[in-house]
């Protein structure tokens, strides 16, 4: 069994990736393989809406500049993945929902009956907001 974590913070050594590293900590210790992938410090460029990833083989992105291609591959193989991002202006960061906008479009269908949660770094509000927006994702 394996879980890949999303990092959507631009600081790969933040309080995102401490929580992170919690949940994925406590999963290796049932003997859960994880991966943590760091995005939030990647220039991932948004959706464009062209529908290449639809007509293409293995549903790829136009956009193969970046890891988001890759990534959508580990998230398929996976057995279950983790969101994880802070809360910048009751949102998640622009990089986060670029990557976000551009796995799921292509991939959801491979997503079905996976198990999946979010988590949201926060230091006053907009935390409920960006679970929210987070989950929406997974639903």
């Amino acid at each position: 069994m394996k879980v890949i974590a999303i990092n959507g913070s631009p600081r790969a050594n933040g309080n995102t990736n401490t929580a992170l590293r919690t949940m994925t900590d406590e999963l290796e210790r049932q003997g859960i393989e994880t991966e943590t992938i760091q995005i939030g410090n990647q220039n991932i460029r948004g959706c464009i809406g062209c529908g290449h990833c639809f007509k293409s083989e293995g549903n790829k992105c136009v956009f193969a500049d970046d890891l988001v291609n890759e990534t959508a591959q580990k998230m398929r193989d996976a057995d279950g993945f983790i969101l994880g991002c802070p809360t910048y202006y009751a949102g998640i960061p622009g990089t986060m929902k670029s990557f976000l906008d551009r796995v799921f479009y292509s991939s959801t269908r491979y997503f079905r009956l996976k198990v999946a949660t979010s988590c949201a770094t926060v230091r006053r509000a907009g935390g409920v907001d960006v679970i929210h927006q987070l989950n929406n994702y997974l639903n």
